[in-house]
């Protein structure tokens, strides 16, 4: 009562009859249909995971990969499969994206990096990237599967709370300057000195340094135009560091402020601006010297003294002639 499956070939031999040779290719069968239902259990697993998942061969050609990365890239299959990194992913991505495929074709265990991607909507997330080479019964190379999990809430929680840690006015901008992250102090220090609340918008995520700094006219502009030309200067790469002090005239008085800016090295780049308060060392600078004027008045004795022996000696608050 078994069912076999049988591979037939027949031949008209010369003198009209047939030569027919069966061959038993049951287990053959068996075995194509256990691999192809762990084929199609295996794609339904990828499938199933939320993150993004794809295998690509040894030249660098995606020719596997889950619904997850369709979403992620904002393509279709179509358009992914048969495809390279350097076709689909952003200029800025794309350097870490190929050094990390570099690795793993040199490495016998999984490579894991870090990276920033942004989205065609223009919002930025932190994935966690794994990949793995694929070797075949030989150990010649033939593939690597890769895993990219979203860290972005984790890796926001974790950021939120370094940056808030600290009073210093804090805020990262990404090439263009538009600001992508701030503490609260930069937002605190916008609600304690300015009398027009909506001008926390105007500095907050969203809003651009050099659109801000533009519209500053009067006094304050050639030093408006001097941070504007250290923050371009760090996002070009011209220079590693840029730094300024700065005063600022609140509801609440002057205040001055140390301006550092450094290169991001993350995603496309960008850059950390933060505000140093000096304001307390510059009052004790303008104190010092408000006491120094009078000692400047010195007696013309006291002057004739320091002349002649190096400095006045003074008793009682009298200078010894």
């Amino acid at each position: 009562g078994r069912h076999l499956h049988l591979e037939v070939t027949a031949q008209r031999l010369p003198d009209g009859t047939y030569l027919v040779i069966t061959s038993d290719r049951t287990e053959a069968h068996t075995a194509m249909k256990i691999a192809d239902e762990e084929r199609q259990r295996l794609k339904a697993l990828v499938g199933a995971i939320p993150d993004p998942v794809w295998l690509k061969d040894a030249a660098g050609s995606y020719i596997s990969f889950n619904p997850a990365l369709e979403k992620l890239l904002d393509l279709p299959a179509d358009q992914i499969l048969n495809h390279t990194d350097e076709e689909l992913l952003p200029s800025g991505e794309l350097e870490a994206f190929l050094h990390a495929d570099q690795e793993a074709r040199g490495s016998a265990t999984p490579v894991t990096f870090s990276q920033m991607h942004r989205h065609p909507d223009g919002v930025q997330s932190h994935f966690e990237i794994t990949k793995n080479p694929v070797f075949d019964t030989a150990g010649e190379l033939i593939g690597i599967v890769g895993i990219a999990r979203d860290v972005t809430a984790a890796s926001d929680e974790f950021n939120r709370a370094v940056l808030d840690s600290t009073a210093t006015q804090t805020a990262v901008v990404d090439k263009s300057g538009t600001v992508i992250g701030t503490n609260e102090g930069w937002a605190q220090f916008t609600r304690d000195n300015s009398d027009a609340p909506p001008n926390e918008r105007k500095t907050g995520i969203g809003s651009n340094f050099f659109a801000v700094c533009s519209h500053i006219v009067g006094d304050d502009r050639t030093q408006a135009e001097t941070a504007m030309n250290g923050v371009r200067a760090v996002l070009d790469g011209a220079t590693s560091h840029f730094s300024m002090e700065c005063p600022c005239v609140t509801p609440n008085g002057e205040m001055w402020f140390v301006m550092n800016v450094t290169p991001l090295r993350l995603g496309a780049g960008g850059a950390v601006i933060t505000y140093v308060d000096i304001s307390s060392i510059k009052q004790a600078q303008k104190m010092q010297a408000r006491f120094a004027l009078p000692l400047q008045a010195r007696h013309p004795l006291e002057h004739r003294y320091a002349d002649l022996f190096g400095g006045p000696r003074v008793h009682g608050g009298f200078v010894d002639p």
